[in-house]
């Protein structure tokens, strides 16, 4: 689904990552912590206990560091982006963490916010590990509707066969339908987030759909993600309002607030599509017109209440 980059969208540990990036992720309840923090109101970064290891992430709204530490503070993995779904998605849930965040956590792991220092120190670890798991260009996100590619490519690692799949997009982590494209092997393969995951799974399988860049309905689609019906928008916000957990709050937050995919719907109206000799006779027709959903939150509330505007 473009499901909900965005994707997602939440770079967050559990926000959309890259797909070759590790699923590190845990449900927010089950994570020890995460500390937030802001450098010069620019520079964005946080911090998340995953058993021993940490997962820090920074940004400086360009791009984005993701990198995971073992216990003794060796860099074990790391990723760079310059999406800017991905790195908007971050951001918006960086300052909403500042935000709620009760405890000022001071000058702990403060080294780590540090945005060329960690984009350096990622670039260090890549050439050494001969890893390529930075993201130089923006990434058009890929149709869910489509047959998912299942290409294998074999190379040779240490004298023997290895056969790697070429995954499609990156999701929420613990989702394998909650972003661009889907990771999911076959329609029942899910994420850790089940309920949220399956939310999105249904969302991914809209029988309304105008691809990116193509025409239907009578309209034309010049965005670079697919738009979708309102009804089937509208579904998947009732679904993940019903879950009403940390993913699922992120992921319609992502989708509907971040990045603002608009959805389109039918209107009937009128027009000549048969002449008499006595004049014009005229009949309805459906049109497609777009409208722009809307996630919010109540004050008294976590969940999620939808606004439509038209």
């Amino acid at each position: 689904m473009w499901s909900v980059f965005f994707f997602f969208l939440s770079y967050l540990d559990r926000n959309f990552v890259k797909g070759e990036f590790p699923n590190y992720s845990l449900d927010a309840e089950k994570q020890s912590k995460d500390v937030f923090f802001m450098l010069n109101s620019t520079f964005c970064a946080k911090m998340s206990g995953m058993g021993g290891n940490c997962f820090y992430q920074v940004s400086d709204g360009i791009e984005e560091v993701r990198s995971v530490r073992d216990p003794a503070g060796k860099l074990v993995d790391c990723s760079v982006t310059i999406n800017q779904m991905q790195v908007k998605s971050f951001m918006h849930v960086c300052r909403l963490g500042l935000k709620h965040q009760r405890n000022n956590p001071g000058d702990m792991e403060f080294s780590f916010t540090d945005m060329a220092e960690a984009k350096y120190n990622c670039q260090a670890f890549q050439r050494t590990s001969k890893r390529t798991t930075v993201t130089t260009e923006r990434i058009a996100a890929p149709t869910a509707h489509t047959p998912k590619e299942t290409r294998e490519n074999s190379v040779q690692e240490d004298g023997k066969q290895v056969i790697r799949r070429s995954k499609r997009g990156f999701t929420y982590p613990g989702t394998l339908w909650c972003g661009a494209g889907n990771m999911a092997d076959n329609y029942d393969h899910l994420g850790e987030f089940t309920a949220t995951d399956s939310c999105c799974r249904v969302h991914d399988y809209c029988p309304y759909v105008i691809h990116a860049f193509s025409s239907k309905y009578g309209y034309t689609n010049f965005k670079w993600h697919p738009l979708s019906h309102c009804d089937c928008d509208n579904a998947l916000k009732e679904c993940l309002r019903k879950v009403n957990d940390t993913s699922s709050r992120v992921v319609g937050q992502a989708f509907f607030n971040v990045i603002e995919v608009p959805c389109f719907q039918f209107i009937y109206e009128e027009q000549c599509v048969e002449r008499h000799w006595y004049g014009v006779r005229r009949y309805p027709r459906a049109i497609s017109s777009l409208v722009i959903p809307t996630w919010a939150i109540e004050s008294r509330n976590v969940l999620p209440v939808v606004v439509v505007k038209g």
